[in-house]
């Protein structure tokens, strides 16, 4: 009878334990190190464009195997949908994402989809026509509406993002923006975490200026991009590795940490990196340093990874290069 009990007891907490809701402060946890897929669903307009192969279940194998624990697909959804309302996305476009999707999920590693290269939506504050904005707002409420509901029953591991760096959009739009389509997510994805940030190129001055899109949602997770400096992360100059470069990206850490701490939202650095052409070894502790930093802070990070300029997996071979071991193999407690 005792191991009755025992056994009733154990199979009540395993299936308590499935049903039980994921919170953004245990998902950043578990998130840790992260991974994009760059350059491919959010090409335009299709998904060779920019010369990456077709997205391949063989890569969330190899993530997996590597250590990562999360993966953002970056998507455009522009050229995917009907131009006219009620802006229909095609069917055979949604069932190639959600195939991807299900892909890393059945992995066990956690997703981000997102809006991404959705230059007409991020450019509405220079529309003066106001029924032409009024047209454009009303397809991207549609495009969230109809991949809220396509993906409403995935696992909690599946994460939706907003919209990625709304350039030029002002921190105003953006902010109403953010509540918008947070609750046309809200009505079917009540619990599912969204990703949000402010505007420009959601660097941590973006995000913490931005409105909390609602302060009584308990799903949010902030995020924010960094190659800062920009002269080295993003355009490949000089060198990286002196106490005043590391001094500042701790700081850029600390800026966000208090934001977090004092909002109660954790935050993911979903794109960061340095480009292939900068100096190799300052290359090098500028990821260790990123890792380190994102430890010690506890925020979730995706190096980004655009198979080109900011590569790690090299996908037509599957193999990794340095970067890998830095960005898997970095504790806190190392030496940079």
């Amino acid at each position: 009878m005792k191991k009755i009990i025992i056994l009733l007891i154990i199979s009540l907490a395993i299936f308590l334990n499935a049903f039980c809701q994921l919170t953004p402060q245990q998902a950043i946890l578990q998130m840790n190190r992260g991974i994009n897929i760059g350059n491919t669903f959010d090409a335009t307009p299709t998904e060779t464009s920019w010369g990456n192969p077709l997205i391949q279940k063989y890569y969330f194998d190899d993530f997996a195997n590597a250590g990562f624990t999360c993966v953002r697909i970056p998507i455009t959804w522009k050229f995917h949908t009907s131009k006219n309302a009620p802006f229909v996305i095609n069917q055979k476009w949604l069932a190639r994402v959600d195939s991807v999707v299900s892909w890393g999920l059945n992995k066990g590693l956690f997703i981000i989809i997102n809006m991404h290269h959705e230059d007409g939506l991020k450019a509405t504050d220079t529309v003066k026509n106001l029924s032409a904005k009024a047209d454009t707002l009303a397809k991207y409420d549609s495009i969230w509406s109809q991949v809220s509901q396509h993906f409403k029953d995935k696992s909690d591991h599946l994460l939706f993002e907003i919209l990625n760096e709304p350039y030029p959009m002002t921190q105003l739009s953006i902010d109403l923006l953010n509540v918008r389509m947070l609750s046309i997510i809200r009505k079917t994805n009540p619990t599912r975490i969204v990703l949000y940030s402010g505007n420009a190129y959601s660097n941590s001055d973006q995000l913490v200026g931005a409105k909390i899109p609602d302060t009584n949602d308990k799903f949010l997770i902030g995020y924010y991009h960094s190659y800062d400096p920009w002269n080295f992360g993003g355009l490949g100059n000089g060198t990286y590795g002196t106490s005043s470069d590391i001094s500042a990206t701790v700081a850029k850490f600390n800026q966000v940490s208090n934001w977090a701490v004092k909002n109660n939202i954790p935050v993911t650095l979903d794109e960061c990196g340095a480009m292939k052409l900068c100096d190799y070894n300052s290359r090098m502790i500028y990821y260790a340093t990123l890792v380190e930093q994102a430890l010690k802070y506890k925020f979730a990070f995706n190096v980004w990874d655009d198979n080109g300029d900011w590569q790690t997996y090299i996908r037509s071979t599957r193999k990794w290069n340095d970067l890998k071991d830095i960005i898997i193999h970095t504790y806190k407690e190392s030496p940079t």
